[in-house]
């Protein structure tokens, strides 16, 4: 197993509730690209990191990651899919779906490295999935 491999083998442990791995695994200049501009959340930084977790664990509980696809390095970049699955514990806007609702969604992540550390992020999310899912929105045309 490589450095970067055992980085996002520890980045989904952290996902999966390991907090205590963020320090070791996360530079403290991180820096998340999201894919809406628009978000206004600040995910920077190591505290940025943790709040994003957080933010997902509440949202879904329990919420297992796993690795869909192991990843793929180059240079100083890695690439890998992975599955989340749980029960939507309620709360989102606009959601219609019963807390316990059982979901399953995926993502890719591309995440940058520096002295064995993660300091860059980009994610492309399942969101129509996940918003079916939850009702917040249908196919019912």
């Amino acid at each position: 197993m490589t450095q970067a491999t055992e980085l996002y083998d520890k980045w989904i442990r952290a996902w999966n509730g390991e907090m205590d791995l963020i320090d070791e695994i996360i530079s403290p200049d991180f820096h998340f690209h999201p894919t809406n501009e628009e978000s206004g959340e600040d995910y920077s930084g190591r505290d940025g990191v943790r709040k994003m977790i957080t933010s997902s664990r509440t949202l879904f509980t329990p919420i297992t990651f796993s690795i869909e696809i192991d990843p793929i390095i180059q240079g100083d970049l890695l690439a890998a899919r992975w599955i989340g699955e749980g029960q939507y514990a309620g709360g989102f806007p606009g959601a219609t779906a019963e807390p316990g609702t059982r979901v399953r969604f995926s993502a890719i992540d591309i995440l940058r490295f520096k002295d064995g550390k993660f300091i860059e992020y980009w994610h492309n999310a399942d969101d129509l999935t996940f918003m079916s899912s939850i009702g917040a929105v249908s196919f019912n045309g």
